[in-house]
């Protein structure tokens, strides 16, 4: 039921997501008598002849928070108020599929049913109980409404403020005013620091969606100016402006011109693919305004999804004109080409097997030996650790028949594994098996019986030194030879206190060991264990922790920074996580004013908080000492961040002054030779930062822009990026799936450099300082070049996954853009020796 679990977590999470909170002074507190007159159950299973103050009493096992409902407009109590919340014992991992279905459909309907009820009294004043976790308060009185967000251990007396409730509805038409389905619309702020806009979900079969108590959006405040827009595949509208405190009844927003786009999906003989067995029918359709082989193309392409019908077709409506266009079904995949235009709105591209690809064939029997019929089944083959892991899925037939297409394998030995998996882990099953690797053409895989899951480890965990931790993530790994590799698909499940199992299935003389990585404790060397141990033991040495909390204010959003501990010695065996301080080590974020660092060496540290945008440290504290258990260091606390980071807000325009909203402009801050993406929303990006910043703005189709020490908040304008005619000569021809990509590199990009998307996210900054082009044969072409001067060329042969450089033949640098044709000749024998490479891997 774990899933469950998720959804109705992460539906309650919406639903407080607008979520209002203030805390008042704790009112004189309520007489039995005033609690009796002021709420009611419509809950409670107890006898009818039960007073209100007894089922209050029975609903409510341990603590009472205080909620006091007030109308927003003029802050006066309302009375007769009806309140609901989730009861305390609640439990999300065993929510029933039915409730899960009306907390989708309708939150507020699910929380009248199952939630506890009060009513508010003459002061506005009602209790309800205390809740271990998150809840939420939900309360209405007429028309009015008001909800509110409570964190685990919320005491005392809170408020609830109601106003006026409203529906929006928004309609989406294309440009020809017919309803628009499947379409996108997003909202997004109009002022201030912009936070990253929501998707309110796409639109029906009628080109509409709804939004109930869209007030919601504006919490307390008096007004919220929104923009919303719609936005399809590479198409969004003009965006229209709203009040989300008292929005119109319904928006209506016009898509511009838009063409179609159809997929066939064929076999190598140019047949549809047998439907019986597709697992997933689904084609990808990618697309990007920016030139093929651009930097910024992979990035900030757009990506839409439709089934695939009876003639193996998949058409997708609504594309937005010029630009490119990208499919891919499972392994296969196209390049870049011209999406539809104003005299083209049609655009028909072909995804086909190459010859010689591998089919897997078989029956799949479930444990109990009955043929598992039209079942989803996947099928993994893993070599040996350095050559990686292909996969497939399928759904079986009515008679227990699969076939499983590998377009790219090796035809080396390996180990397939033929699995079923459900919903409950427990239920799944599945069948593991050396192979001497897969051929060419039909794989006869023969009748396989999958077994449910084993017990391959039963272990205790102990420490003496601190409480075990609430999640353990300890990890596996199986023995190839004499390398480990690690196995994903082999997780603990807690069975009783500090009492773990791994249950899964291995081949025969499978060797395996666990692993305690060095955040979670210190000190413990892997350990080897037999499949079907019962006994084992492990002993943790916790280490320190240390929790800092942090003062924070407008200045100092969430996103804004991250806080690191600085060991005085670094342990050389702790595999510190990369930053700009090496040694440095990250923890987790508990909460947004909250941060946690565990299973760390005794020792002196020192604590670092750090501008997101720069890298910098603009808080540091000093002497900080951790020793077994929790640090008692008190200036932990309350760590002040509060006014010392600056807000700039750096907005974008083309050469007319216009404002690019186009979400594929990025603007990065440069730190040594580090370069950080900053959100751009709605035609800016907001730095926060401790003092000046060297800014790179680019995007499709303009020229990049490096602008050092920004001080103060401006707005930067983009000229148009220069066309290269090119002409490219390749002496071989290309096999069906292959593509060359022609690479331009500025002079003097710096090879150690990184771009940065986010803790942990990043890329080589040269990845998106190249522009280039895609192409499939020889001829003429054209690519754009957004930092005109000396470039470095090359050219890759690419596959799927597989590339492989090409050497070039004449000059390899070239001033760009130039005034001729640009000449690029493939060298003849570092073509055949790619591409005989690219045939290793089919």
């Amino acid at each position: 039921m774990l899933w469950f679990a998720v959804a109705v977590i992460a539906l309650i999470a919406a639903w407080l997501a607008f979520a209002q909170r203030s805390t008042p002074a704790l009112p004189p507190q309520a007489t039995s008598a005033q609690a009796a007159d002021g709420s009611r159950d419509a809950r409670a299973d107890v006898d009818a002849g039960a007073t209100v103050v007894e089922r209050q009493q029975a609903d409510v096992p341990g603590g009472t928070l205080r909620v006091r409902v007030l109308r927003l407009a003029d802050r006066k109590p309302v009375a007769g108020a009806d309140v609901f919340c989730l009861p305390p014992d609640y439990d999300a991992a065993a929510m029933s599929p039915e409730d899960n279905r009306e907390a989708g459909d309708d939150f507020d309907a699910f929380l009248r049913r199952v939630g506890l009820h009060r009513v508010s009294d003459d002061d506005g004043w009602c209790e309800v109980p205390e809740h271990p976790g998150y809840n939420g308060i939900l309360a209405t009185h007429d028309r009015l409404r008001g909800q509110l967000k409570l964190p685990s251990g919320t005491t005392g007396a809170v408020e609830v403020l109601l106003r006026p409730d409203h529906t929006l509805r928004v309609l989406v038409r294309d440009a020809n005013g017919a309803p628009a389905a499947g379409v996108d619309v997003v909202a997004q702020p109009k002022n201030g620091p912009p936070p990253d806009g929501w998707s309110m979900g796409p639109t029906d079969a009628n080109g509409s969606i709804t939004e109930e108590h869209f007030q919601q959006c504006a919490e307390d405040a008096t007004t919220c100016p929104l923009l919303l827009d719609a936005r399809a595949i590479g198409a969004t509208s003009e965006a229209v402006e709203i009040d989300a405190t008292a929005p119109p009844a319904e928006v209506v927003l016009t898509l511009p011109p838009t063409g179609t786009v159809t997929v066939h999906v064929r076999d190598a003989a140019g047949v549809p693919l047998p439907s019986a067995y597709l697992h997933d029918d689904h084609v990808a359709l990618r697309t990007s305004p920016t030139a093929p082989g651009s930097a910024a193309m992979g990035i900030m392409h757009r990506s839409a999804h439709a089934r695939l019908d009876a003639n193996g077709d998949a058409t997708f409506r609504l594309v937005g004109l010029g630009g490119y266009v990208s499919a891919e079904f499972g392994a296969l995949r196209n390049g870049y080409v011209a999406g539809p235009t104003r005299d083209a709105p049609h655009v028909e591209l072909l995804l086909q097997e190459p010859e010689g690809i591998a089919v897997c064939v078989g029956t799949a029997l479930g444990p109990s030996g009955a043929p598992l019929v039209n079942c989803p089944l996947s099928l993994r083959l893993e070599y040996d650790a350095r050559r990686g892991t292909v996969g497939a899925g399928c759904h079986t037939d009515e008679h227990g028949h699969f076939q499983f297409r590998f377009p790219q394998f090796d035809t080396v030995p390996g180990t397939l594994t033929l699995a079923h998996h459900a919903v409950r882990p427990a239920e799944g099953a599945s069948v593991l098996w050396q192979t001497t690797g897969l051929v060419p053409g039909e794989n006869d895989l023969g009748t396989r019986r999958l077994q449910s899951p084993r017990l391959l480890l039963r272990v205790r965990f102990a420490t003496s030194t601190s409480p075990m931790p609430a999640m353990f993530g300890v990890e596996f790994e199986s023995r190839e030879g004499d390398v480990w590799r690690r196995r994903r698909d082999l997780q603990l499940h807690q069975v009783a206190a500090a009492v773990y199992e791994l249950r899964g299935n291995v081949v025969d003389g499978a060797a395996l060991r666990l692993v305690v990585p060095q955040r979670l404790a210190r000190g413990v060397p892997p350990i080897e264990f037999a499949p079907g141990t019962e006994d084992l033991v492990v002993t943790l040495d916790l280490g320190g922790s240390v929790t800092a909390v942090f003062v924070t204010d407008e200045s100092t959003p969430p996103d804004a920074w991250y806080a690191g501990l600085l060991p005085e010695t670094p342990d050389p065996n702790t595999p510190w996580l990369p930053s700009p301080y090496p040694g440095a080590l990250f923890g987790d974020r508990i909460r947004d004013d909250t941060v946690l660092w565990k299973a760390l060496p005794p020792g002196r540290y020192r604590l670092l908080v750090l501008s997101m945008a720069t890298h910098e440290p603009f808080v540091t504290l000093d002497a900080i000492e951790v020793a077994a258990g929790p640090c008692p260091d008190a200036r932990l606390t309350a760590v002040d961040l509060r006014g010392r980071l600056r807000p700039l807000q750096i907005r974008v325009t083309n050469q007319k002054g216009e404002a690019l909203r186009n979400e594929a402009v990025t603007v990065a801050v440069r730190k040594g030779s580090t370069w950080s993406t900053i959100p751009f929303v709605g035609g800016a990006a907001t730095i926060a930062a401790a003092g000046a910043v060297d800014l790179a703005v680019f995007g499709p189709h303009f020229q990049t822009v490096i602008v050092d020490n920004v001080t103060a908040s401006r707005t930067i304008a983009l000229s148009p990026a220069t066309t290269v005619q090119a002409s490219i000569d390749c002496p071989l021809p290309l096999p069906a799936g292959v593509t060359l990509q022609l690479r331009a590199l500025p002079s003097g990009a710096p090879d150690d450099g990184r771009l940065v998307h986010g803790p942990g996210n990043n890329m080589p900054l040269t990845g998106s300082l190249t522009d280039g082009v895609i192409v499939t044969a020889s001829g003429p072409c054209e690519f754009e070049v957004r930092q005109p001067g000396r470039h470095h060329l090359w050219a890759d042969v690419s596959r799927g996954r597989y590339s492989y450089r090409v050497r070039l033949q004449g000059t390899t640098t070239s001033d760009l853009p130039t005034s001729g044709v640009l000449e690029i000749s493939i060298d003849a024998a570092s073509l055949r020796t790619a591409l005989e490479r690219l045939a290793e891997h089919r």
